[in-house]
């Protein structure tokens, strides 16, 4: 059984294909994320974003970090409406 930020992720679904690398970005933020090194968890989740623009769970863990960890509001209500953006055609 598995069990911490492997275990949620593995369990995610997205609304668009994302690759490893995305999903392994996502997997860096929310372990980085408990040790307090936030700037470096938003940093990754930022990255994973710009790699899969349709990567709803990194766009609702960077929202939700934004919002709680750095209080930017406005920042973070974006990041989460794009969580639930329908996919972008090609």
């Amino acid at each position: 059984m598995k069990l911490g930020a492997a275990a949620i992720i593995e369990g995610m679904s997205t609304r668009a294909e994302v690759g490893e690398e995305a999903r392994a970005l996502l997997r860096r933020a929310m372990a980085l994320h408990p040790d307090g090194a936030i700037d470096e968890a938003l940093a990754a989740a930022e990255k994973a974003v710009d790699q899969a623009p349709g990567f709803g769970d990194a766009y609702c863990y960077l929202g939700n970090t934004l919002v709680t960890r750095r209080r930017r509001f406005a920042d973070g209500l974006v990041a989460t409406a794009r969580a639930v953006e329908p996919p972008r055609p090609n």
